[in-house]
C-alpha cells in the first residue's frame, strides 16, 4: 500500500502545476465554460490515477 500512495504522490505532483495554471487561467483571462472546466477537471483525476497505477506496474 506504500507504494501505490508515493506514486500517488508522485504523479499528483507532476500534474497539479498544470491543472493550477489552466485554474488560475479560467478564473483571471479566460473563463472556460462550465461543463469544460468539469471535463478537464475529471480527466486530470483520471490522468493522476491512470498514471499512479501505470508507474506501479512499471
Amino acid at each position: 500500500m506504500n507504494a501505490i500512495t508515493d506514486k500517488l504522490k508522485e504523479v499528483l505532483f507532476s500534474v497539479l502545476p498544470i491543472v493550477i495554471i489552466v485554474l488560475i487561467l479560467n478564473f483571471t483571462i479566460t473563463p472556460l465554460e462550465t461543463p469544460t472546466l468539469i471535463r478537464f477537471l475529471i480527466g486530470a483525476l483520471l490522468i493522476i490515477l491512470g498514471l499512479s497505477i501505470f508507474l506501479l506496474g512499471v
